[in-house]
């Protein structure tokens, strides 16, 4: 069999053999359909289905049943009326091309890893005309592995009915009235009090009242008051009285795992805690956006020691950042827990406010310049022998792209990458952001002290947030406290391959615990651009023929790949390994070849 994305070839519709298929067309319709009625079409893979990176299904379909386009506002991009789901290859790049006049419906597929098992590879909507034919649903199929090998794979079609008289629905509403019940229940509380009043102060960040008895464990809640917003990291110490309280991690080697950051006041928190002295909680938070609620910043558990009835103080310090570096200021308020049987009630209120600020200038770090732009990283901690995920953000303003090569340039006597598989550097990369839809990824790490990171996706991307996240490891040797700065060079695209513009911030990992704040100066405006070709025509890997080799080729390689681009010139430029097709392997040398030149 041909390999796969030598794409548009004509399909051939495989004949259904006597065993077991690997790919299924079924519908959801169960009855003729009305004009302007929908009937949902999916491709199903049975357990056979096994080792697929990249897959090229084309569906047909009867006469008199369209496609309608996803956005209305753009009727000639069909991405989305394929919707992916369990059994496609995971992360992969799709490009969908709808023929009105062959009524088919060509869905590409092409992933970094293969992927196996049972369940539904994706499903489209038909759109019954009112001469919309009965017939067949038949799908021909071409398959590929990660290394471009030809996965065989057979087929089965599905079957329309054709249109008929419009269904009638009736809806019958009942309203139901009558009283509401009222439960009115009123507690009188008195008694001689055996436990001393211990002042409860209120604050932006606070712990509140809470009770307990002998043996207890606690969860302790930091509490954000509504009015405080805009902070992305924070160090929050609790102290309290190790007599009458003891933090027990459920796991000795992982002082963070109940810690719970569930409330999501802060998205996605990077955590860290300190429990070595008794008596006192360090708990660090790094978030790659700003707060905008309030709520529950985190919740951590303090075990009751003490006997008897009491009240014990648990204080709150705090030092607040915004994703920017800059300080924020809060006032804190207590917690006070009532331990036993305290009954003259409540103790009484008194509120107090106290301000945080930064952290004070003490001379021990250098003052690093965070720089923001619509692509930055921000501010992170960390200690010595830490993995710290660094997070590249885009900025809301910035959307738009479909490709971008990103280059972290960072000081490999402070920080190392390593992966969790020696084999694919890709391997830790996380996309999960989903600022880019689905992308195609690369990663160059040959060379210490920079990370080369390629995406490529099928769509332009229509908000900011996380663009991916990649890990580094301080140096076990690492001296602290210090500060160092990772920085950022881009190269991004639309996808029309027209360039598109950004500014670049940087990031700064404070590594221990610093004195001096960190000064913030504002980002330089950078023009994407690729690596210019000598003169004379065309260069290999040059698929929009410009004279530069960039990201902009290869989304125009995957428009060739299937179909979207048929140009000969742009052809012959993308089939960069000279075997007169231009297949996957095409694709994943000029995203490699991208990236490698760093």
């Amino acid at each position: 069999m041909k390999k796969l994305y030598g794409l548009m070839a004509a399909g051939v519709l495989l004949a259904a053999p006597a065993f077991a298929q690997n790919i299924s067309v079924t519908t959801n319709q169960t009855a003729a359909p009305t004009t302007g009625g929908k009937v949902n079409v999916c491709a199903n893979a049975d357990a056979g289905f096994a080792n697929v990176a990249g897959l090229k299904l084309t569906f047909t379909f009867p006469s008199g049943w369209t496609i309608a386009p996803p956005d209305p506002t753009d009727p000639t991009t069909f991405d989305d009326a394929f919707v992916t789901d369990k059994a496609a290859p995971t992360n992969a790049l799709k490009a969908v091309k709808y023929d009105p006049t062959a009524n088919s419906l060509t869905v590409g597929l092409v992933a970094s890893k293969n992927k196996s098992g049972a369940g539904v590879i994706g499903c489209f909507d038909l759109v019954a005309g009112a001469a919309a034919a009965a017939g067949p649903v038949g799908v021909a199929v071409e398959a590929n592995d990660k290394d471009t090998n030809t996965v065989a794979l057979t087929t089965t079609g599905g079957t329309l009915l054709g249109a008929g008289p419009a269904a009638t629905t009736t809806t019958t509403t009942t309203t139901t009235t009558g009283p509401a019940a009222t439960t009115a229940t009123t507690t009188a509380t008195t008694g001689v009090s055996v436990c001393p009043d211990v002042a409860a102060k209120t604050g932006q960040l606070s712990v509140g009242a809470l009770t307990a008895k002998t043996g207890d464990t606690l969860k302790i809640p930091v509490i954000v008051d509504p009015g405080l917003v805009g902070f992305a990291a924070g160090k929050i110490t609790l102290t309290y009285d190790p007599k009458v309280f003891m933090f027990a991690s459920s796991d000795p080697m992982d002082p963070t795992a109940d810690l719970d950051t569930s409330g999501a006041v802060l998205a996605s928190p990077l955590p860290a805690v300190n429990a070595n002295t008794p008596g006192t909680l360090i708990v660090g938070l790094v978030s790659s956006k700003n707060s905008k609620a309030g709520g529950t910043l985190f919740t951590i558990p303090l075990k009751v020691i003490g006997n008897g009835a009491t009240r014990s103080e648990i204080t709150l310090a705090a030092e607040l950042n915004d994703k920017d570096t800059n300080t924020v200021n809060a006032t804190l308020g207590n917690g006070v827990v009532t331990i036993g049987d305290c009954t003259a009630g409540p103790a009484p209120t008194t509120t107090t406010t106290t301000t945080t600020t930064g952290p004070a200038t003490s001379g021990t770090c250098p003052d690093v310049a965070a720089k923001t732009g619509q692509l930055s990283i921000g501010a992170l901690s960390a200690a010595a022998g830490q993995k710290v995920n660094i997070p590249v953000i885009v900025d809301p303003g910035l959307v738009g792209f479909a490709a971008g090569k990103i280059t972290l340039t960072y000081d490999p006597k402070v920080f190392s990458f390593v992966s969790s598989d020696p084999s694919d550097a890709t391997a830790d990369l996380d996309t999960s952001g989903a600022v880019l839809a689905s992308p195609l990824p690369a990663v160059n790490a040959n060379t210490p002290g920079t990370l080369v990171v390629g995406l490529v996706s099928s769509k332009n991307s229509k908000a900011g947030g996380t663009l991916f996240t990649i890990p580094l490891v301080v140096n076990a040797a690492q001296t602290a406290p210090t500060r160092s700065e990772i920085t950022l060079a881009a190269e991004l695209n639309d996808k029309d391959t027209n360039t598109v513009n950004a500014t670049l911030g940087n990031g700064v990992v404070t590594i221990g615990t610093c004195g001096a704040g960190t000064t913030t100066t504002t980002g330089t405006t950078t023009t994407t651009t690729g690596v210019t070709v000598p003169p004379g025509g065309p260069k290999s890997g040059d698929a929009d023929q410009n004279s530069t080799v960039d990201v902009a080729d290869v989304r125009e390689a995957i428009k060739i790949l299937f179909g979207l681009n048929t140009n000969a010139a742009s052809k012959a430029a993308a089939d960069v390994n000279g075997d007169g097709t231009v297949d996957l392997v095409d694709v994943r040398i000029l995203l490699q070849t991208v990236v490698k030149k760093g």
